[in-house]
């Protein structure tokens, strides 16, 4: 898999960086979405994450919520007839900030303890 795409690229030793994360999440999102419709996608990013975290041994990684609305927000948006690199490329700063998910959710829905979580 192509170094962008790879979680592996989104974790340093010290910290998670949750823009480079996002960053990861819309890049491999518009792959899967590319080759598959929206409950799949889905299906693939959870288990994705899953081995993910497993690997590394990180918690907290999987957000029902989160994955849903970036995938959502990406599968509105791509445009299938272009090049997958493209298509990533034109993503990426469309949907660039980390913020974006608070004009559509309150933050305190977002950062519950409640929330779906894999560990």
């Amino acid at each position: 898999m192509p170094r962008f795409l790879r979680w592996s690229t989104v974790l340093s030793s010290a910290c998670w960086a949750r823009k480079n994360f996002i960053i990861a999440t819309i890049s491999r999102s518009v792959v899967y979405l590319y080759a598959s419709d929206l409950e799949t996608a889905m299906d693939r990013m959870r288990s994705s994450l899953k081995r993910f975290a497993a690997h590394h041994a990180v918690t907290g990684l999987y957000q029902v919520t989160l994955t849903r609305f970036w995938l959502s927000q990406i599968d509105q948006r791509l445009d299938r007839s272009e090049c997958l690199s493209e298509s990533v490329k034109k993503l990426r700063e469309q949907l660039n900030g980390e913020n974006l998910v608070f004009n559509y959710y309150r933050r305190e829905r977002i950062e519950s303890k409640e929330r779906e979580r894999l560990g």
